[in-house]
C-alpha cells in the first residue's frame, strides 16, 4: 500500500468502525496486497545482487499438474506420486 493510502485508512478508521457497528457488522478484515509488497521488498533488499528475476504464477499448479495429475508437462511420475492413475508414464525420480 502506498503511504497515502495507509494514512487515509488511519484517518477514517474510527468513522468506518462506527459505521460497521451501526449496520450490525461484527467483523472487519484489512487486506494487504502482498503481491505488490513482496516484489518491492525483494528488489530493495536483493536487487544489487540478483541479475535476473522470474515470477511463477501458482507454482503449486505446475508441480501438482506435472508430477501428480497428468495435466501439465512434464507428466512424469512414479509411486508414491499419482497412485490413483496407475500409470507407467515417466519416472518422477529421474529426468531424461
Amino acid at each position: 500500500m502506498a503511504k497515502s493510502t495507509i494514512l487515509k485508512h488511519r484517518m477514517v478508521e474510527q468513522e468506518d468502525v462506527k459505521l460497521m457497528v451501526g449496520t450490525g457488522l461484527d467483523a472487519y478484515r484489512l487486506s494487504i496486497s502482498w503481491s505488490r509488497l513482496i516484489p518491492k521488498v525483494c528488489f530493495r533488499e536483493f536487487g544489487d545482487r540478483v541479475l535476473y528475476w522470474n515470477t511463477m504464477n501458482e507454482p503449486n499448479v505446475f508441480t501438482i499438474g506435472g508430477y501428480d495429475q497428468e495435466t501439465t508437462p512434464p507428466i512424469r511420475y512414479s509411486p508414491p506420486f499419482c497412485q490413483k492413475y496407475n500409470s507407467s508414464r515417466g519416472d518422477s525420480t529421474t529426468e531424461p
